[in-house]
C-alpha cells in the first residue's frame, strides 16, 4: 500500500467484531506477555486484536508479514518502527473502538467514547487551561459535553505527537474549544484535524506541519472472522485547506488548580 507525501491514512475498527484467535500467532513475545497480564478477558482480547490489526496495517505499507514488524518505544511508551522506512504511525482505542493513523511524518491520534457518566465540567475545571475552561462553559449546555471530549482529544493528540505524558503536558498544551480561534500562534507545535468516525466518539489527529489529504478506511472482518482481508478501497477521501486545521501550542507552565476564581 502506498502512502504519499503530505497524506494521512486513518483506519477505524470496532474491536468487538473480531476474534482474538486470529492474531495470537502474529504478536511478539513482549506483546503476548502484556496480554497475559490483563485480569479481564474482554480487555485482554481487545488488546490482542488491537495490536494484531496494527501489525496487519503496517505489513501493508512495509510489504512484510505481520510477524516481521518490529517495534521500539519512546521514553513515555510511544511505539514506533525499529526501521521507520519513512513511515510513522500512532493508535488510540476507547472501549471497543480503535483508530490507527499513518503518515510519513510524526503523528499523534486520540479517540474517546463520549460517556454520560463522565463529570466533564469537573475534569475541565481541573485539567483545562483557564481560557479553555471559560470557552467551554460559555457554550450552550447541550453543546458542552461533546466540546469537552473534542477538546480533550485535541490535547491528547498533541501530547502523543510530542511523545510526552498527560501529567507533563495536559496543562501546558492549549487548543481551541471553539474552532474559530486564530490558528497563528508563536509557540505553535501542532496542526490538528477532528475526525468524525462514530457518532458517540470524539477523535483528533495532530502533526507538526500541515498536510494536504486524508484517506479513511473502516475495517470490518470477513466471514469467517479468522480470515484477515485488508480492504484496498478507502471509504472516504478529502483534500485539506489551511482553514481546516486547528492549532495546538505550548503555553508557559501552568499549575493545575490555580486561578479558580476565573473558572467560577
Amino acid at each position: 500500500m502506498e502512502l504519499c507525501a503530505h497524506t494521512v491514512h486513518v483506519w477505524s475498527v470496532d474491536l468487538d467484531h473480531w476474534s482474538p484467535e486470529s492474531f495470537g500467532g502474529v504478536l511478539s513475545a513482549d506483546e503476548q506477555a502484556r496480554a497475559s497480564r490483563f485480569k479481564f478477558e474482554q480487555l485482554r482480547d481487545r488488546f490482542i486484536i488491537c495490536r494484531g490489526l496494527l501489525r496487519y496495517c503496517l505489513s501493508q505499507y512495509l510489504a512484510v508479514e505481520p510477524v516481521q514488524v518490529h517495534f521500539t518505544y519512546g521514553a513515555k511508551g510511544k511505539p514506533a518502527l525499529q526501521s521507520s522506512a519513512g513511515l510513522a504511525f500512532n493508535l488510540s482505542h476507547s472501549q471497543n473502538r480503535a483508530v490507527y493513523a499513518f503518515s510519513q511524518e510524526n503523528i499523534g491520534v486520540d479517540l474517546e467514547q463520549i460517556s454520560d457518566s463522565t463529570p466533564y465540567l469537573e475534569l475541565a475545571a481541573r485539567f483545562f487551561l483557564p481560557q479553555e475552561y471559560q470557552q467551554l462553559v460559555a457554550l450552550p449546555a447541550p453543546q458542552q459535553q461533546r466540546a469537552f471530549f473534542q477538546t480533550w482529544t485535541r490535547k491528547e493528540a498533541c501530547i502523543k505527537l510530542r511523545g510526552t505524558s498527560l501529567g507533563e503536558d495536559l496543562s501546558r498544551i492549549q487548543v481551541p474549544v471553539i474552532f474559530t480561534d486564530p490558528a497563528q500562534q508563536s509557540q505553535q507545535i501542532a496542526y490538528g484535524l477532528d475526525l468524525a468516525l462514530w457518532e458517540d466518539c470524539a477523535a483528533a489527529i495532530a502533526l507538526s506541519a500541515p498536510w494536504h489529504r486524508v484517506q479513511c478506511w473502516q475495517w470490518c472482518p470477513s466471514v469467517p472472522k479468522t480470515e484477515i482481508l485488508v480492504p484496498t478501497q478507502c471509504r472516504q477521501e478529502f483534500e485539506l485547506h489551511p482553514e481546516d486545521f486547528w492549532s495546538g501550542w505550548l503555553t508557559t507552565a501552568y499549575n493545575v488548580g490555580n486561578d479558580k476564581k476565573s473558572r467560577q
